[in-house]
This record gives structure tokens, sequence and C-alpha cells, in this order.
């Protein structure tokens, strides 16, 4: 069954109006790094239609468009998001004239992609499988628009337990008697097997999948609460200000241990 269109229309509201703060903050600091990572296990020098599905601002964009200007290989570029404003800025980050292929801005739901059968030889997608309604529906599409022997290349969240980036924020909105913030989106990834079942149902021939360590943070506590007060604001200043003094407490006696605070995510790489 397809997801409700209000519900596909209350994410791309809810990315549009997120699309600034999750780009200066999320986006720059921690994705990036898995991002970089994975494209560096797609074969991209060999790639030549690539298709990004949710590629927010372009920022990852920018490191996978190297290889293929670098290779020569390079036939076209789709970079797809579900939010305009995400495109709007994807579209000022990456200037067209700089590639020697086309590149294409599509505003796409991941769940049912306009694109045609076999139309691409790699598609990528970091931080989007584990927030979608249906990953199952996703996973299909992605499949669909694949060339045979095609590569698909995802970043999903991690385990919570591995993750201190959000695990200070839980902390804290405890000491402030709020919700931890944990959510559904953490699924994805506490059952390795599941997913791969997932991704065979979907009609993927093989799949591999490993855990990767973006760090957030590795000396200043202040650095870590700021950024978390950036990207998830509240709008009492005094709860904001109460929160952002005990992040501070609780990343620097993590960071005093000697360890960064890090998000856990899993790589993982399929082919058609």
């Amino acid at each position: 069954m397809a997801t409700p269109p209000d519900v596909i229309a209350d994410l791309r509201a809810k990315w549009n109006s997120f699309a600034s703060s999750y780009t200066q903050t999320f986006d720059t600091h921690v994705s990036i790094q898995s991002a970089r990572e994975l494209h560096r296990h797609l074969n991209l020098d060999s790639a030549t239609t690539v298709l990004e599905v949710g590629a927010g601002a372009g920022l990852g964009s920018l490191d996978a468009l190297g290889y293929l200007q670098e290779s020569g290989l390079g036939v076209k570029y789709t970079l797809t998001d579900l939010s305009p404003s995400m495109l709007d800025f994807a579209k000022k980050n990456i200037p067209p004239s700089r590639y020697s292929f086309p590149l294409d801005f599509v505003e796409a739901n991941s769940q049912e992609l306009q694109f045609q059968d076999a139309s691409f030889d790699r598609y990528i997608s970091t931080l989007v499988l584990q927030l979608v309604p249906d990953a199952d529906a996703m996973l299909r599409e992605c499949h669909r628009v694949l060339l045979p022997g095609g590569l698909a290349g995802f970043v999903i969240w991690g385990r919570p337990e591995n993750t201190p980036f959000f695990q200070l924020m839980a902390a804290a909105n405890e000491k402030l008697g709020a919700p931890s913030g944990f959510t559904s989106n953490y699924a994805l990834g506490s059952d390795l097997s599941v997913l791969q079942a997932k991704i065979h149902a979907a009609g993927f021939a093989a799949a591999t999948a490993w855990p990767y360590v973006s760090v957030v943070e590795k000396w200043d506590a202040g650095k870590y609460a700021t950024l978390v007060g950036r990207l998830f604001p509240v709008e009492d200043k005094d709860v904001h200000a109460k929160r952002h003094a005990i992040l501070v407490d609780l990343a620097s006696a993590w960071l005093a241990k000697g360890q960064p605070i890090v998000m856990e995510t899993y790589l993982i790489v399929a082919k058609k």
C-alpha cells in the first residue's frame, strides 16, 4: 500500500522548514563524513549515470561528482530530494558549469520515483532509508531504477548505545523531564539480518553492511552543546539555556574519558 499523500506532504513541509538548520549543522559536521566514506566503496570512478536520493543541500554530492569528473566517464548525475528548499540549496552549492556532464535537480519521493526502469548504474542515499515511512518501498524503487549489475549505497543510523551524540542529548532531556528523543528511526540498524532480508526481498542479488563512526567533537564540550542547540532549538529560552548547561557538563565528562563524541552509522552496498 502506498504511503498516504498527506504523510508525504507533512514530511516535505518538515524538511522545508528544517533545511537551513540541518544543512548548517548536522549535514556540514556529521553526515558528510559517512557520505564520503560510502562513496569510496561504490566504484564511482567507473560510474556513468548516478542517481542520488535525498541529496539535501548537495554537500555530499560534491564529493561524488568529483569521482565522475575525474574519471571522464560521467554521462549524467541526477540529484533528488523530497524538499524543494533542500534542492534550492543544492542548486546554489553545485554550479553545473563546473562539470563536463549534465546535472539534473529533481523533486522526488524516494518511494515512488518518476524515472524509468534500469536508468542508472549507481544509486546513492545518505541517512534517508531509516527516515522514510516505507523502507521496503524505497528499496524496491531503488532496485527498479538500477541497471543490471548496478550498485546501490546507503547510510543509515547505527545503534543508539554506540552513539553518544544522541545518548548525551537523551540524558539531558531526561534531566529536564522531556522525552529522550530516541525514535523508531533506529530500528533498521538494530538487526542487520532483518535489514539484509529486506534488501534481498527487494530483488538485490547481494548486499554487505558494516559500521562507520562519524566524529562529532573531540575536545570542546561547548561546541557540542552549541551544535545540538542549533540543530534542535527549544523555544523556551530558559529551558534552552538549562539544556545547554547540562549538555556541557555531560559532554565534558564524556570527553574527559579520552573518547570523542561520535555517531555510529551503517554503510550498506547492494548489487543488482
